[in-house]
C-alpha cells in the first residue's frame, strides 16, 4: 500500500524547525491506488501556535486555572482544525480524486487533550492521555532524535541497581520518583539536575552545548535503569532515547499510552507503575529475578524494529488497511 504525500511549502517562520523524517512508502504523484494521504510535514507545537488566534490580554488576570485550561484547549483544537482542515480543503480542490481518502497527520506536540473525532483524519500524536484517546488517535514515537551509530554496550549488574537521570527535575511525578530513589539505600542513583528543559537552556557556546549533550548520553550509557517520567507533555523524549541506548525506562504512570501496544509487550520492556514505591520495588524484583542483559538487548531490538524512523514507517504502512477502515 502507498501513501500520497503532496509537495507543500512550509511557512517561512518554520523552515528551520520542520524537518522531513518520512521514510515511508510514499508517492508525490496523486493516483487512485494511493491508500491514504500523508500530511506533508510533521506538525510541531510551533506550527499550531503559528495558526493560533491571539490569546486575549484579559486572560492574564484570570486566576481560575480550570477556566484557562479549557480556553487554551479550545484554542489548540481550533488551531489544529484550521491547519489540517484548511489544507485538506485546498488539496481536494486541486486533486478531486482525494476527496474520499483519509489523511494521516503526524503531530509532535506536548498538547495531550483530544482533538476531535472524525472519519476524515487519523492523528498519530507524541502526547495524549490513555483514558481520553479517541478512535482516530494513536501514539507517535518521538522521531526527531540523534541516533547512536552503533550497537550500544550493555550495562553490567553491580551490587545495587544503578538508576540514572540527566535533566530538569521540576515536573511533579518526575521529582517524586527521583526523590524516592535518592532516599532508598538499596539503590545507586546517578542524577544530574538541570535548571530547565534542554532546549530552554542558555548555552555559553556551541562547545558548552555539546558538552552538556555528551554528559546526557554518558548518563544513559552508564546506568541500567533511567527515570523517564513525563515532562511538559504526557510523554518523554528520554523514554525513546533510553530504548535506543538499550537501557530500561522506569516511570510513574501518568495515564500514559505507549505506541503499538498491540504488537509490543510493554510489561517486559518498561517499568511503569502507579506510585514511586511500586516502581522501586519492581526495579529490585527485576534486578534479582530477570536476565537484564537480555532485557537490554530486547529493548534495543524493540526500538530498531518498531520505534526508529525506519521501523515505525514500516509499521504504519502495515497498519494502513485498519486505519482506513476506521
Amino acid at each position: 500500500m502507498k501513501l500520497f504525500q503532496p509537495t507543500s511549502k512550509i511557512p517561512v517562520r518554520l523552515k528551520n524547525t520542520v524537518r522531513s523524517m518520512m521514510l515511508m512508502d510514499v508517492t508525490t504523484t496523486v493516483s487512485e491506488d494511493a491508500s491514504a494521504i500523508l500530511f506533508p510535514w510533521i506538525i510541531f507545537d510551533g506550527i499550531v501556535q503559528f495558526h493560533s488566534a491571539e490569546i486575549p490580554k484579559e486572560w492574564s488576570t484570570v486566576e481560575d486555572k480550570e477556566f484557562l485550561y479549557e480556553k487554551f484547549n479550545n484554542l489548540q483544537r481550533k488551531a489544529m482544525r484550521t491547519l489540517v482542515c484548511g489544507y485538506f480543503d485546498k488539496l481536494i480542490k486541486r486533486y478531486p480524486q482525494c476527496s474520499n481518502k483519509k489523511m494521516i497527520v503526524l503531530v509532535n506536540s506536548d498538547y495531550s487533550e483530544p482533538y476531535w473525532e472524525t472519519s476524515d483524519f487519523y492523528f498519530f500524536r507524541t502526547s495524549l492521555y490513555r483514558s481520553k484517546k479517541l478512535s482516530n488517535e494513536a501514539v507517535l514515537p518521538y522521531l526527531y532524535y540523534k541516533e547512536y551509530n552503533k550497537q550500544p554496550e550493555l550495562a553490567q549488574n553491580e551490587l545495587k541497581p544503578s538508576i540514572g537521570f540527566c535533566g530538569s527535575i521540576v515536573q511533579g511525578i518526575r521529582k517524586q520518583l527521583i526523590f524516592a530513589i535518592m532516599n532508598d539505600e538499596r539503590l545507586n542513583d546517578n542524577f544530574i539536575g538541570r535548571s530547565g528543559f534542554f532546549h530552554s537552556l542558555s548555552f555559553q557556546s556551541q562547545e558548552h552545548k555539546q558538552l552538556l549533550q555528551k554528559e546526557y548520553f554518558n548518563n544513559l550509557r552508564e546506568n541500567l535503569f533511567i527515570v523517564c517520567c513525563r515532562g511538559a507533555g504526557n510523554y518523554s523524549i528520554r523514554f525513546y532515547e533510553t530504548l535506543q541506548a538499550g537501557r530500561i525506562p522506569i516511570l510513574i504512570d501518568s495515564d500514559i499510552s505507549f505506541p503499538l501496544a498491540d504488537e509490543i509487550k510493554w510489561d517486559d520492556v518498561v517499568i511503569c507503575k502507579p506510585t514511586a514505591e511500586e516502581v522501586i520495588e519492581t526495579v529490585l524484583d527485576w534486578y534479582q529475578n530477570r536476565d537484564l542483559i537480555e532485557v537490554q538487548k530486547n529493548n534495543r531490538k524493540i526500538w530498531e524494529q518498531y520505534l526508529s524512523r525506519e521501523g515505525f514507517s514500516r509499521r504504519l504502512i502495515n497498519r494502513l488497511p485498519d486505519i482506513i477502515e476506521r
